[in-house]
């Protein structure tokens, strides 16, 4: 009874300075949220929700989260907080209110961390006194609220947990079957725990298990060795132990497989990974160690000199554990080279002390980054390694983190330091009443680093937190029936989607909006398309994807709104400032579209220029007909292009190419296609093959004729152009651009390139071009007067080799005056040569121009 009054003390304890430490928090716990600028912490509600609404729905389809419509598995393109949202579901049970479950879980986070920690290091040193400290340095350092936003990283209560277990294991003296069994299970099951808390700690956790593993082996052969009773303390004794080891090992793996193979698939169909540019900017730097958080009430402002002026999230570098903590952990260190056996443990203490400062050295390492900056010279780091060799370490984002196994392995050293000291005070004999003064001692201690980690007051934002309080539209959409389809707009701002996700918890309707640690590229154009609502474009896409419902927040947008509605919309609800708009042909086969368009089928038709240079990048394309336009390509963005070069002699050579659909096709489309034809001269037949759910499979060869005696624009021979056609309307408006459509033959002997390497000099890329605009009565050139109609450029949709045709599209923009004019085009060989100074003919085609809005 004594001992679970002392850990229900301790819980007291630890949840007073954490409601301390969060205040005031806690004085608006149902509807108030810290560090809600980044929109982070609403996501993460979303995520939690969604969880708990899965586990008390029907798990199918755990992975087709709301956002993002139409893509699939969307919720691998965040953290599933799987184990947080079960810790939630009994609050929000009982609450029904998803801020209110947030921050209590966010509150236990530091709770839990700090009494994990407690129990390890009470494990460890057998002082409880000194484990109080270490749960204080682990449960409320600096660096946990500078993410306060981030209530994933702040979830590693299950970390000293797991370590707890396996430290008893592999310091068990009386080996039983049984005893070795449950160590195991609780071992692996709060890795598990940890691991479907937060796969942020996947690797991490992996990598620090490993290092204590081996390092405590490693130290307890060495002490082994010296003793001679290598017997009596060397863990894995038997086949059996480690067959148990393995074997929860792989069960464990088992129970992860449903959750990372989602994770996988979207890292294989959406190219979900980060660039080493990223991790080099978010890495740490040594000074970073300096960093307390702005708000610190002692280090705030003393080491913002340290801070990087270049970092994109400052926030991530703001690693700094505190003095007083580091000086323990240094005397934790330093004790070790004393000759004195101050404690009856000290054989374990010496190798808990050794493994735990390989696991800091080698924590600190990792969070450098890929490289190391040295007097000017770059240094490449075992991070690099890894990024390259271990499955998944892509998808990691910000090496600084590994700073989280810095602190943890710091707070152990801090634990074994200040036993150190006690244990030492204890043995001289001024140090009478031990017990109050040690309480006395480390109440004093455990005040110093309270008042080092003591942040000034912190921002609350404010949201509703219930059905009844939610804005009316979403208590009005979630009558609506489940298969509903919604946009919301604007999308002005990045919050905005933040808030559109928070707020489809309370009807979980299909939502084009989301936000999450990855995006699908298609909804980033998808999201600037709709920057221009309620334009032609805008519509047609949403209308396409079959989207029902168009939730328009209009106190964010301009007056005239309302007056530039197209008639195909039309306002069927109004809750205040909040229209609900909806295409006006309801009954049309979009609208009862489910969502799933692999049944729309593309024509996909390759075209490959006939001769080409070797070694060269080349550009061709794949013309695409829609069976019916417009079409939206979402959700796929890519395809995959195979190619197979077959030389004269019967040599093969095979490619594979990507290309990027745009996200609406309102007309047969040219998609460009990049590759490299061979090395070698000759003649070759390269056949196409195109296979993809928006395509019907086709395969076409086409004849090749590679050689380096081929010019080309770059370069060129003689250029010229015969133009076969031009569609432009006749009448058209001032000042506008004016879509043309021009088809030209290369009736020179020069390949004209299409897209060159350098996009800032594209020297050599031909183009369609504007010479001049004339007036039709007088002959006048308007080119001086207004030298931006000269600005017009059509660009090749492919290379295209001498005898070939091409279609060109343009947009051509029209001079501010209204009138008779001409037009004259060229073409043009960017930075070389205009084609009509080899005698190419121009083309000139008249046109009248009228002012914007009159209806003569």
């Amino acid at each position: 009874m004594r001992l679970l009054t002392t850990h229900l003390l301790l819980l007291l304890c630890f949840t007073l300075i954490a409601c301390v430490l969060l205040y005031p928090l806690p004085l608006y716990l149902s509807n108030g949220l810290l560090a809600a600028q980044s929109g982070d912490p609403l996501l993460q509600i979303w995520v939690i929700q969604w969880n708990i609404h899965k586990l008390t729905s029907s798990l199918t389809n755990y992975f087709d989260a709301n956002i993002f419509y139409p893509y699939s598995n969307t919720f691998a393109y965040h953290d599933h907080l799987f184990v947080l949202s079960v810790l939630g579901l009994p609050i929000f049970t009982l609450t029904h209110n998803p801020i209110l479950t947030y921050n209590l879980l966010l509150i236990l986070s530091f709770v839990l961390s700090a009494y994990g920690m407690y129990l390890f290091t009470h494990e460890l040193t057998g002082n409880g006194d000194a484990a109080f400290l270490a749960g204080l340095i682990f449960g409320f350092l600096p660096y946990r609220f500078a993410h306060l936003d981030h209530l994933n990283l702040l979830s590693i209560q299950w970390l000293p947990l797991c370590l707890l277990f396996l430290t008893r294991y592999l310091f068990l003296k009386q080996r039983t079957t049984a005893k070795v069994a449950c160590l195991l299970a609780g071992f692996w099951s709060c890795y598990l725990l940890q691991v479907l808390t937060s796969f942020n700690y996947l690797f991490m956790l992996t990598y620090i298990i490993g290092i204590v593993l081996v390092g405590t082996l490693v130290f307890q052969w060495k002490y082994a060795f010296r003793l001679r009773a290598t017997t009596e303390i060397f863990a894995f004794r038997t086949r059996r132990e480690m067959l148990l080891f393995i074997a929860g090992g792989c069960l464990v793996g088992l129970l992860l497989l449903p959750f990372g193979l989602p994770y996988f698939r979207a890292n294989q169909e959406m190219g979900f990974q980060r660039t080493l540019e990223e991790a080099t900017l978010l890495s740490a730097r040594i000074q970073d160690y300096l960093v307390a958080p702005q708000e610190n009430l002692l280090y705030g402002k003393l080491t913002q000199r340290f801070a990087s002026p270049t970092s994109p999230f400052p926030r991530e570098q703001i690693l700094f554990g505190g003095l007083i903590p580091t000086i323990l952990a240094i005397w934790g260190v330093v004790s070790m080279f004393v000759k004195l056996k101050l404690h009856d443990r000290f054989q374990r203490f010496q190798i808990v002390r050794l493994t735990y400062l390989v696991l800091l050295l080698i924590a600190a390492l990792l969070s450098l980054g890929p490289f190391f900056v040295f007097q000017g010279k770059t240094l490449s780091l075992p991070y690099l390694w890894l990024y390259h060799i271990v499955p998944g370490f892509q998808s990691m984002r910000v090496p600084a983190r590994f700073a989280v196994l810095v602190f943890f392995a710091m707070a152990v050293l801090a634990a074994l330091g200040m036993t150190q000291i006690l244990t030492s005070l204890q043995r001289h004999r001024w140090f009478s009443w031990p017990t109050l003064k040690q309480t006395v001692l480390t109440g004093v201690v455990s005040s110093l680093i309270l008042l080092e980690y003591a942040s000034l007051s912190k921002p609350l934002s404010f949201y509703p937190g219930t059905q009844e309080t939610i804005p009316a539209v979403y208590r009005w959409l979630a009558q609506q029936p489940e298969d509903i389809r919604i946009i919301e707009l604007p999308l002005d701002s990045v919050k905005a989607n933040f808030e559109y996700t928070y707020y489809s918890t309370f009807h979980w309707k299909r939502l084009v909006n989301g936000r999450s640690a990855f995006i699908p590229e298609g909804t980033n154009y998808l999201f600037n398309a709709m920057q221009t609502f309620p334009s032609e474009i805008s519509v047609n896409v949403l209308k396409t994807l079959g989207v029902h419902y168009i939730i328009v927040h209009t106190a964010q947008l301009a007056q005239a709104f309302l007056s530039s509605l197209p008639q195909e919309l039309e306002i069927i609800q109004q809750f205040g400032d909040d229209l609900v708009l909806t295409m006006s042909d309801r009954d049309s086969e979009a609208w009862e579209n489910s969502g799933k368009f692999v049944t729309h089928i593309l024509a996909a038709q390759p075209v490959i220029p006939s001769m080409l240079r070797p070694g060269e990048m080349a550009t061709g394309a794949i013309e695409l007909h829609p069976q019916a336009s417009p079409f939206c390509t979402l959700p796929y963005q890519r395809a995959h292009i195979d190619l197979e070069w077959t030389a004269q002699n019967g040599e093969r050579f095979t490619d594979t190419r990507e290309i990027q659909f745009p996200i609406l096709i309102e007309q047969d489309a040219s998609i460009a296609l990049t590759f490299v034809p061979p090395g070698k001269s000759g003649e070759y037949e390269l056949t196409v093959q195109t296979k993809h759910p928006l395509f019907m499979e086709h395969t076409q060869s086409f004849p090749v004729t590679v050689s380096a005696e081929i010019p080309d624009s770059r370069h060129p021979g003689k250029l010229l152009a015969d133009f076969l056609k031009i569609e432009l309307p006749d009448v058209g408006e001032s000042g506008k651009l004016l879509p043309i459509r021009v088809i030209v033959r290369n009736s020179g002997d020069t390949l004209w390139k299409a897209d060159v390497q350098n996009r800032t000099h594209p020297v050599g890329e031909v183009h369609l071009a504007v010479t001049d605009w004339r007036e039709r009565t007088s002959g006048e050139s308007l080119k001086v007067h207004f030298p931006q109609l000269l600005l017009s450029r059509g660009f090749l949709p492919y290379d295209v080799a001498p005898g070939e045709e091409v279609r060109i599209d343009m947009l051509l923009r029209t001079p501010e005056v209204a009138g008779e004019f001409e037009v004259e085009l060229d073409m043009v060989s960017e930075l070389i040569q205009w084609f009509s100074t080899s005698g190419s003919a121009t083309m000139t085609q008249k046109i009248t121009l009228k002012e914007v809005g009159s209806k003569e």
